[in-house]
């Protein structure tokens, strides 16, 4: 029997709170905190303009309030003026991973980190970038050392608790972040607790079992049909929830956190209420709170799982009723997955080299990748087979030359509407063979979800790029590969009979 190497982090992936990447500005005394020390490090900067220490404590500040831009670039400029300095690249390796370049921040890291000497910071971030990377065992030492150095920080309580080797060690580490900062963030501390909340109720239980682990499978997908168009807006596995195994049908979204499950459907299969949970994404303000808890079993054809943790929401998913809920990538970690946006089909098999790929990351549940959209630099975006449109974030709009915004549009997400949300044309976007508009595509303002985040993400890549492509995530490796379709010759577009 095939069995994951990525299987025993599933649990710690989605117990973890998505949300907890929230600055500690994000509550008004920690944003007053903030504030002050921003100002207090300019005014030391007029006296003595060389000042490293308050030249960096001024670019941390700038960050905890979230104004990233100007933080990258006072962060650079730093940087170019003290080309010695290791704590100047950290703090600009800081400013570029906020700003979506995780790349570059890693690539900044790696002079500092081959040292003797890094900094508990340097740490932290270095181990936030391994954990985004899926080398867990490599965060896990990164962060226990910054623990280890500086155990009055915060920031590396924070993270080490997401680390832990141990379910008893996270609860600890996050019961003395919250001793030693309470409710100076109160989303953190609402975090915290849930996470303490739910980890105590699970107590030894083990989560994710897997009940069949096929070492290769192919799974039938079923269409969903736009009604209007005929055209296909996203593709459906065939689910069986609870120890009665009630057929449904979830949503495949590679834009999702883990599994997310209509409550009605939920409570009929057995769900165990276990605590609050939060994670980024969806509308409203881009963190959502549902409760969370364990389903007796799932099964997605040949794969079986007992007791795995789910999230409720009670709002209809759909409105037309053609799903149930929304199934992430997670789900099948330890596989390479290959999604067949044409012919329908999952594939999964052992992971391994995967020619002709590119990285993909994990922050905080959201799968990321490296895009490029009009004439900017790659960024972020979030690769998302649960959205039917490209979409560019008003942020990243308001840069591009010939780009134009359109009459207001309606793009719903679990936890309500996408703010802001109006048709785009003038700019495509590529995705390794993939490429999408000039006309067509959605813009919408992610600034909250990003702050929730913590990290800049420029967009979706949406079906309408990724469809009639077969698209291979390689868990194993955290790489992707999206392939080109077949010659117009050998397929037809698939339509709905009309």
């Amino acid at each position: 029997m095939f069995r994951s190497r990525g299987a025993p982090w599933l649990w710690l992936a989605l117990v973890c709170s998505a949300g907890a990447a929230k600055e500690d500005s994000h509550s008004p005394k920690a944003a007053l905190d903030a504030a002050e020390a921003r100002e207090a490090y300019s005014k030391i900067l007029l006296e003595a303009p060389g000042d490293l220490v308050a030249a960096c404590g001024r670019i941390r500040a700038l960050l905890a309030l979230d104004e990233w831009p100007m933080a990258l670039v006072e962060a650079r400029a730093l940087a170019a003026r003290t080309p010695d300095s290791g704590e100047a690249r950290v703090v600009l390796a800081e400013s570029e991973y906020r700003a979506g370049r995780i790349a570059a921040s890693s690539r900044l890291l790696e002079s500092v980190l081959s040292g003797t000497v890094a900094s508990p910071a340097a740490l932290v971030l270095a181990g936030r970038l391994r954990k985004a990377e899926g080398r867990i065992v490599e965060a896990r030492a990164l962060l226990d050392r910054a623990i280890a150095e500086a155990p009055n920080d915060s920031s590396a309580l924070w993270w080490g608790a997401e680390t832990a080797a141990t379910r008893t060690l996270t609860i600890a580490r996050f019961s003395e972040w919250l001793r030693r900062v309470g409710d100076r963030n109160s989303e953190r501390a609402a975090i915290a607790r849930a996470t303490v909340g739910l980890l105590q109720a699970l107590g030894a239980r083990e989560v994710w079992r897997r009940a069949a682990a096929p070492e290769r499978a192919t799974i039938a997908l079923d269409p969903l049909w736009d009604p209007l168009t005929g055209e296909i807006q996203g593709w459906l596995i065939p689910t069986k929830v609870g120890q009665l195994k009630k057929p449904v049908r979830l949503l495949i979204d590679t834009g999702a956190t883990g599994v997310v499950l209509l409550g009605r459907i939920a409570r009929r299969g057995g769900f165990l209420p276990l605590a609050a949970g939060h994670s980024v994404g969806g509308g409203g303000d881009g963190v959502q709170r549902s409760p969370r808890g364990l389903m007796p079993a799932l099964e997605f054809g040949p794969l079986g799982y007992l007791d795995p943790l789910v999230t409720l929401v009670d709002q209809e998913i759909d409105p037309t009723g053609r799903y149930h809920g929304v199934v992430g990538l997670a789900a099948f970690d330890g596989y390479r997955v290959t999604l067949d946006l044409f012919a329908g089909t999952l594939l999964i098999e052992p992971p391994g080299e995967l020619p002709g790929s590119t990285p993909y990351w994990v922050v905080e549940g959201q799968l990321l990748v490296e895009a490029v959209v009009g004439s900017r630099e790659p960024d972020l975006f979030l690769l998302d087979t649960g959205h039917t449109r490209t979409l560019v974030s008003t942020r990243a709009v308001r840069t591009l030359d010939g780009a134009l915004m359109g009459p207001a549009v309606a793009v719903q997400a679990i936890g309500g509407r996408l703010a802001g949300a109006r048709a785009l044309s003038g700019v495509p976007v590529r995705f390794q063979s993939g490429e999408v508009g000039p006309r067509d595509l959605v813009t919408a303002d992610l600034d909250a979800r990003n702050r929730a985040a913590g990290i800049e993400v420029a967009g979706f890549v949406g079906l309408d790029l990724l469809g009639g492509r077969r698209l291979v995530l390689d868990t194993g490796s955290r790489r992707v590969r999206l392939d080109p379709p077949e010659p117009e010759s050998k397929r037809r577009p698939r339509r709905a009979a009309r």
